[in-house]
């Protein structure tokens, strides 16, 4: 079998992440009075700088996610232990005759790829019926008909 892997110290914010998502309205209003204040300060608009410095202060009082005082954004880094590996697996094995694909509907048969006969060998029905067993056989757990995987 081929894989990579792939060892990580840290992690940080995305997009995507609840923290991130639920402080943009609240990022999005402070760099609103911020530009405000910017505007102010440049004459363009009139306004008591000093209120809207209040009201940035009151927004960022508000904001539920944080981290060492900062608002939690996408591209900070997350906090505490954050070890992790990636690893990827090869669909195919070092002499590229075997392939291995959990998603193939296919059970084992040969077929030509690209003028060789190459070995499909997983039968994934099979597979998900033993990894049902052994979690119930280890955990205990008392699976009825319905809850059984029928390939």
């Amino acid at each position: 079998m081929k894989y990579y892997a792939k060892i990580e110290h840290e992690r940080t914010f995305r997009g995507f992440d609840k923290q991130v998502q639920e402080n943009a309205p609240y990022r999005g209003e402070i760099a609103r009075l911020r530009n405000e204040i910017r505007k102010v300060e440049r004459g363009e608009s009139i306004g008591n700088v000093k209120e809207l410095e209040k009201r940035i202060t009151e927004q960022t009082r508000l904001v539920p996610h944080k981290q060492n005082g900062q608002l939690v954004a996408a591209g900070m880094q997350k906090q505490g232990p954050q070890t992790h590996i990636h690893i990827i697996v090869s669909r195919r094995d070092m002499t590229n005759t075997y392939t291995l694909s959990p998603m193939a509907k296919h059970k084992a048969s040969e077929v030509e790829l690209n003028g060789k006969m190459v070995k499909r060998e997983f039968d994934r029905d099979s597979f998900y019926q033993a990894a049902e067993k052994t979690f119930d056989r280890t955990t205990g757990f008392k699976r009825n008909y319905m809850e059984s995987y029928v390939g």
